[in-house]
């Protein structure tokens, strides 16, 4: 594998492969930020796109090692995010120094711990202290059995009904071209959701794989571009919030990572349903273009009498009779 054309296409210094986390991101030496190493990845990941073609497996080697990078040097940011305030603290701690002149200059004398001797009755001859009386008991009342809600994930998904045409509705070929642009805008922002479904749909997905990082990576900017060009913004607002408030983070592979199960089952629950709802609505708007396409006249008379016949099969047979008698006669008649 000639790593040559790597180094030229990421801009690094020669020498060995792999080179170290920094240097394939093109990061100096000093303090990190979460945000200047995702931006760094990401760039270094659209210097070798235009080469995936050509280069596949230079390519492919060139992305796991800045995933890896990625993981890597965003993991110590972190760390380094989070023991700064505790070294700080420390620092700033005053030391504890005793002053000799507290003791006066006399040496400590041993204390010295004498106990009384009290005499005590002895407890048989004791009088013996009375019962306490019982308080009545409240009568419980008891408690209403609450009924455990279900989560959007155990249930049935309520998916949108079509909206139902009038017979007899038609529409221009404007308004029909109209429909087949949205149902095609539809058709993307479904494929670019689903694409989602493999970390937004499992709480236990951890991204801890290079290629796990650069599926998510890739997903998420998918979605973004998808929805900003073919998405319906007044629908959306009511839809997935939960799924585009982590897709639309600066950061968003540290958000996700940063929640907990209860907020993933919740993002989940909140995907399923929302994909849910958008196959309805894709099913309903094909389905209202297809009741007002108008219907030809000889079409449907056809079909009529082709239904007819396969009612009334007898019938069949009747026709082919008088034909075998026509042709026949039509044979048989004298020539001139």
């Amino acid at each position: 594998m000639n790593t040559d054309l790597l180094r030229t296409w990421l801009t690094l210094p020669p020498g060995p492969w792999p080179p170290d986390d920094r240097t394939i991101l093109g990061l100096t030496a000093g303090p990190l930020a979460t945000l200047d190493v995702e931006q760094c990845a990401l760039a270094q990941m659209e210097k070798l796109r235009p080469h995936q073609l050509v280069h596949p497996d230079l390519v492919t080697e060139g992305m796991n090692r800045l995933a890896q990078a990625l993981i890597t040097l965003t993991e110590e940011a972190n760390r380094a995010s989070r023991s700064a305030p505790t070294s700080a603290k420390l620092a700033g701690d005053a030391e504890i120094v005793l002053d000799a002149d507290l003791l006066g200059g006399k040496p400590r004398q041993p204390v010295v711990l004498e106990a009384e001797v009290v005499s005590v009755p002895r407890i048989l001859d004791a009088p013996k202290a009375e019962k306490p009386r019982r308080r009545p008991r409240v009568p419980k009342v008891p408690k209403k059995k609450r009924r455990k809600e279900r989560s959007p994930t155990d249930s049935a998904v309520d998916v949108p009904t079509a909206k139902v045409v009038p017979p007899g509705t038609t529409y221009s070929p404007a308004e029909r071209r109209k429909g087949y642009r949205k149902l095609a805008q539809m058709r993307r922002v479904i494929r670019t959701w689903e694409k989602l479904q493999p970390y937004f749909a499992a709480p236990s997905e951890e991204l801890s794989t290079p290629g796990a990082v650069f599926g998510y990576v890739e997903s998420v900017r998918a979605c973004r571009r998808t929805l900003a060009a073919d998405g319906d913004a007044d629908w959306f607002a009511d839809h997935g919030q939960q799924v585009l408030t982590v897709v639309g983070q600066p950061l968003s592979l540290a958000v996700f990572r940063s929640l907990v199960i209860k907020q993933r089952q919740e993002v989940a629950a909140d995907w399923a349903l929302t994909t849910a709802h958008l196959h309805g609505r894709y099913l309903g708007l094909r389905e209202e273009i297809q009741n007002t396409k108008p219907r030809k006249i000889w079409g449907s008379s056809a079909r009529q009498v082709g239904r007819w016949l396969r009612t009334n099969p007898e019938w069949v047979l009747g026709l082919l009779v008088v034909l075998a008698v026509g042709v026949g006669l039509i044979r048989s008649a004298p020539r001139p």
